[in-house]
């Protein structure tokens, strides 16, 4: 039935299309106009980057009348720089273009009448900005986050401290972002988030992506909160969208990077692009080695009753990640009208948690913190070594087709992704009894554990796009999409046996994960009382099955989803830019979320999946403002986001044994969160350039766990963010200095702390700026600490983890053939990015 439901979907967006490309016609419709062309007189011009001639988007142009210089009307480029302006009364006029970072550009003598309506600019080209300064050329640079009205654009090449890093060194100065020192990273709030690379998807997911991901391989990250229905709906907080170096130009270029850091941190990458005629060739690879060592903390009470039993833990970790990738493929012009891509990645993510903890347990007859003022029993010692480890093999590759019908924008798009995945995760401890003084009693274990897991991850995305652009400033989008993804595990527990590791079989569980999404989507753009607007419809109908070998059961879940959003921007005049938007989103639980079975994690504490688990509902609401002054820039964001069936992890004790704590996966209410963020760009002098943001909300969760109400709990969030960046007098020498805040938040159960870190990096360029080396600092002062605390009727737990701090790396750059990023598949990555609100 639901199947039929999306089927009819899927016929009515199609006669939709076909209706209005009908119409269209019949009726002459289209960007090239001819007949009796424009009511009233119209200026159309493209504007293109002077250097290398790639179009400017949101260049500004403003029409003057001759007579007495007042401003008639306006508007800015579309993504391929296109601009029309219209309508314009009959008379003389003149314009200017301008956009940051360019010379502002004047055209005279433009002439409308009747019999001659439309004004052909024909192609502007603006030229970079450049100042003389004591016979020294310094050409302006490129912002280090740019404010698009759909999206925010963090430019790596500008970050200076990240480079020789990963993606999430990049996102710590980003606004939006929220990063810990397990390099987690968080958009506004919240975990869920989709990552794709340009503009696709990745055999990983959020933080493990982006964790993988070499800065120095990175041209640009783009921050997308409120993405139109036109982009898959999952993820509560947007998107994050990286766009990787590639070269457009002819010939061989390409550019190579190698930092070495404290803890023998070692990461190195290489991209060559080769192009000639109709082809395109590019292959990349990559390698990473990082550890982050630090001190560790944990105390948690289960209550009984008058009476807690407590284990206070401490010691020492060591967290490392690392692996390597490799990636080519290569683009096929087969007409001018005409496109196929083919490309393909293979890589290893490696991950390993040990921590050396001594153990401290004990009962106490008190219920509040400060318990081992009261202790009723002689208290148990002993020193835990912890491991745990994760070594995933992934690969994938896509195929895309692109044709371009005679209309500009008018295309049709074919896309096939597969990804797969084999991961094997073993984690365990060994038990030393000690003394008082944690001094072990013998060098032989007294206990020790282990669980290996293994699986298989398959997702496959096949999809159908169309863009008809029916007028100047109207155009219609419409798509079909299936997603299928495939994870089956298999669970395996030993036991030591005083010789030898030995099965446990009662600890055995193999799962199935099956889950299936058609898509179908529409948007409709267009422009009314000078406002541009776009609405959008997103229907999907999901089955998800997830089945328990060891239990003998099945959980089948279905659904059809509907997802509208809306979008409406004004330019306004002196440079003022308004938009407001709607989206609604899912978050949909990971298979591991749902496993009912009880794995053992460590002698007290257990994990269970939920199989009832059901996705949350998101309503997200946005208004946002940009304001140009002169060389400076600020932009104000404001925003409301629901989310409903909101589900977290909560932590409960055994009803049959309540020492012993399960984490587990609950639906356990909703939360909301309305605030601001304020960003902006300032060039004070030459040679100094600041970048900050300010983020303030309001967020309050109501929650009902295990059929107990929680009640309602409220906080204001704050964080802020400052980025300098000075520019050395007739060299070519960057310091940049920056920091972060990030202020207290709450959760279902409890409350994290605040955290702030300051990191300072210089680059020298050699040999016209081919050549650069780069020496950053991180977390200076080692104020960068994750600690959280939850208190509830039946557990009290207080953790803390401090990293060892300050960090060093030093960083080697190559550059040949002026190496730039590749840009000739925008509109083939619009297939899963979306081009947001034009």
């Amino acid at each position: 039935m639901k199947i039929q439901v999306v089927k009819n979907f899927t016929l009515l967006i199609l006669s939709m299309i076909i209706s209005i490309s009908f119409a269209h016609a019949q009726h002459g419709g289209g960007r090239a106009q001819s007949g009796n062309g424009p009511a009233g007189g119209a200026i159309k011009l493209q504007v293109l980057d002077d250097s290398d001639g790639k179009p400017i988007e949101y260049a500004n142009i403003v029409v003057f009348s001759v007579k007495d210089s007042t401003m008639v009307s306006g508007g800015i480029t579309d993504a391929s720089g296109h601009a029309m302006i219209r309508p314009l009364p009959f008379g003389h006029y003149y314009l200017t273009i301008d956009f940051i970072g360019y010379n502002k550009h004047f055209q005279n003598s433009i002439k409308l009448t009747p019999n001659k309506p439309m004004h052909d600019a024909g192609i502007v080209k603006l030229k970079p900005a450049t100042e003389l300064l004591e016979d020294v050329t310094i050409e302006a640079d490129r912002k280090h986050i740019e404010y698009k009205i759909d999206k925010k654009i963090v430019n790596v090449s500008q970050d200076i401290s990240a480079q020789g890093g990963s993606a999430v060194d990049v996102l710590e100065n980003t606004p939006s972002i929220q990063t810990d020192i397990e390099g987690n990273v968080q958009l506004r709030g919240s975990s869920s988030f989709t990552v794709l690379i340009d503009g696709k998807p990745t055999p990983l997911e959020g933080s493990e992506a982006l964790q993988q991901i070499p800065a120095s391989a990175i041209e640009n990250i783009e921050i997308i909160t409120n993405p139109s229905a036109k982009y898959d709906p999952d993820g509560v907080a947007g998107i994050i969208n990286i766009v990787m170096k590639q070269q457009e130009n002819d010939g061989v270029n390409g550019n190579i990077n190698l930092s070495y850091g404290s803890f023998n941190a070692l990461n190195g990458d290489f991209l060559i692009n080769v192009r000639t005629g109709k082809f395109n060739f590019f292959v990349g690879a990559d390698y990473s080695d990082r550890e982050n060592h630090g001190t560790n903390e944990n105390l948690t009470a289960r209550f009984l009753g008058d009476s807690a039993f407590v284990t206070d833990i401490a010691g020492d970790g060591l967290w490392a990640h690392g692996g390597y990738s490799g990636r080519l493929g290569f683009d096929y012009y087969m007409t001018d009208k005409d496109v196929f891509t083919v490309s393909g990645k293979y890589g290893k993510w490696l991950m390993d948690r040990n921590a050396d903890r001594n153990y401290m347990l004990y009962y106490s007859g008190n219920t509040e913190p400060d318990f081992d003022t009261d202790m009723l029993s002689p208290a148990t010692y002993y020193e835990n070594n912890t491991f745990f480890s994760i070594d995933n093999t992934y690969y994938s590759g896509d195929i895309n087709y692109q044709h371009k019908f005679n209309t500009e924008g008018h295309n049709l798009q074919a896309y096939y992704f597969f990804s797969g995945s084999d991961t094997k995760q073993q984690s365990g401890f060994k038990r030393y009894d000690a003394d008082s003084e944690f001094e072990p009693y013998s060098e032989n274990f007294n206990e020790a554990e282990q669980s290996n897991e293994t699986g298989n991850n398959i997702r496959m995305r096949a999809k159908l796009d169309y863009t008809n652009p029916f007028s100047e400033n109207g155009k219609i989008e419409a798509g079909y999409q299936f997603r299928n993804r495939i994870g089956p595990s298999d669970y395996e527990y030993e036991i030591w046996n005083g010789t030898k590791y030995v099965d446990d079989s009662t600890q055995f569980n193999d799962v199935d994960f099956n889950r299936q999404i058609h898509s179908t989507y529409a948007t409709f753009t267009n422009r009314i009382w000078k406002f541009d607007y776009m609405v959008g419809l997103r229907g999907e109908y999901t089955k998800r099955n997830f089945k328990s070998i060891k239990l003998g059961e099945s959980w089948t879940y279905e659904k059809l989803d509907v997802f509208p959003t809306a979008h409406i921007s004004r330019k306004l005049k002196y440079d003022i830019q308004l938009q407001a938007s709607y989206t609604s989103r899912i978050r949909r639980p990971r298979s591991w979320f749902l496993d009912p079975f009880r794995s053992k994690m460590d002698e007290y504490t257990y994990r269970q999946g939920n199989p009832n688990l059901e996705p949350a509902y998101i309503n997200s609401y946005e208004l946002n403002a940009q304001k140009r002054f002169g060389k400076h820039f600020i932009a104000l964001e404001s925003f409301y986001k629901k989310t409903t069936n909101l589900f977290e992890r909560v932590t409960n004790a055994d009803p049959d044994n309540p020492e012993i704590l399960i984490y587990s996966f609950e639906n356990v209410g909703s939360d909301e969160s309305y605030g601001m963020e304020i960003m902006g760009n300032m060039n004070f002098t030459k040679w100094w350039n600041l970048n900050l943001t300010a983020d303030l909300y309001q967020y309050t969760i109501d929650a009902n766990i295990d059929n107990s109400s929680t009640g309602e709990n409220s906080t204001l969030t704050y964080s802020t963010r400052v980025n300098n960046t000075f520019k050395i007098k007739k060299t070519d020498t960057r310091i940049q200095l920056s920091g972060m805040y990030n202020g207290p938040s709450i959760t279902a159960q409890g409350e994290r702390g605040a955290f702030f870190m300051i990191n300072s990096a210089i680059r020298q360029e050699f040999m016209k700026r081919q050549f650069s080396v780069m020496l950053s600092v991180n977390d200076i002062f080692g104020t960068m600490q994750h600690e959280h605390e939850s208190y509830t009727q039946s557990f009290y737990s207080y953790s803390n983890f401090d990293r060892i701090s300050p960090t060093f790396r030093i960083t080697l750059s190559y550059k040949f053939n002026d190496f730039e990023r590749r840009n000739e598949n925008n509109d083939a990555i619009e297939a899963e990015g979306g081009d947001g609100m034009m």
